[in-house]
Order: structure tokens, then sequence, then C-alpha cells
């Protein structure tokens, strides 16, 4: 299978994003090609260290790192993409803070 498919996947589950989905498939690949460029400039993979291309503009990621079978580089992209999409998550939901201030008194929500 390939990485479009199983780490879409993958992701979804790590996310709770399954049931009434929250993102496009296209959203989360450009997502994931983004966590496996962050991994691929933190930590050298294959002996050469220069295995994967990943092309963020063409959201491509040769070769594919589910057919190679690379479970580190495949596991260390799916919490770098879904620590992405917590940390965008987090910054919306916390926009959405409530304060309450009565006299001397307030409460922050």
């Amino acid at each position: 299978m390939a990485w479009t498919t199983d780490l879409v996947l993958m992701l979804r589950t790590l996310i709770g994003d399954l049931d009434s989905t929250k993102y496009a498939d296209s959203r989360l690949q450009q997502v994931l090609v983004i966590g496996a460029y962050t991994v691929n400039n933190d930590a050298r993979f294959g002996t050469d260290g220069d295995t994967y291309t990943i092309d963020v503009s063409a959201k491509t990621i040769s070769p594919d790192p589910v057919t190679e079978d690379d479970t580190d580089f495949t596991v260390l992209t799916l919490y770098k993409s879904a620590c992405i999409l917590v940390n965008s998550e987090v910054k919306t939901e916390s926009s959405n803070a409530i304060s309450i201030k009565d006299g001397p008194s307030a409460i922050d929500l």
C-alpha cells in the first residue's frame, strides 16, 4: 500500500478523526509531508543519511516508506504530523476562552 493511503488512515486514528472526518485526505497528506520533511532533517535514515526525497510543494515522499517497510521513519513521521495537527487545534481552541469579570472577581475559563 502507498503512504498516501496507509499513513493517512494511521494519522486519522492517532488524532481521533475517524467517524465524521474533520480533515480531508489531501490536507492530511500535506501535513504528513511536512512531518516527513521535519523528521528527515532531524534524523538520518539509511547508511548514506539521504534515504528520502521529500517534495513539499508536490506532496511526495520518495521512496515510499510504507513499501520500503521503514517502520522507524513511518512512526516518527506519524507522531510528528499528529503533533503538528494537535498543536494547531490547541491554538484554535485557546482563542475560544471565556473571561468573566465582576468587580474585583475574575474567572478565566
